[in-house]
């Protein structure tokens, strides 16, 4: 069965060497550009400027970004400082606040 790639699903993020990928959605459709995030600041950022949109790609980019930064900086106080982050980037995004709970457990 022949596929026509206008049938196949687009990814707006990627996992790749330890960063997550995410395809800038302020420049859509004139040009096609991935963001690098490597932790809770550059997610935030991301997620603030509208360069990921869509409540579950919000949540799953605050989870990676909180993630990232458990990596990165792995006390407690700087999980939560990240996570304060995360959550005033979007603070009335529910997904968002949801995947940030989920993730601090």
């Amino acid at each position: 069965m022949a596929v026509s790639p206008a049938s196949l699903p687009v990814a707006a993020m990627r996992w790749h060497d330890g960063e997550l990928l995410i395809l800038d959605q302020t420049l859509l459709p004139a040009r096609e550009q991935w963001l690098e995030l490597r932790g809770a600041d550059d997610c935030a950022a991301a997620i603030l400027r509208l360069a990921i949109r869509g409540a579950p790609n919000i949540g799953i980019t605050a989870a990676y970004g909180l993630a990232m930064q458990t990596a990165l900086t792995p006390g407690d106080e700087d999980v939560v400082a990240a996570a304060n982050t995360l959550r005033a980037a979007r603070p009335t995004a529910v997904n968002l606040a949801w995947a940030v709970d989920r993730m601090l457990g």
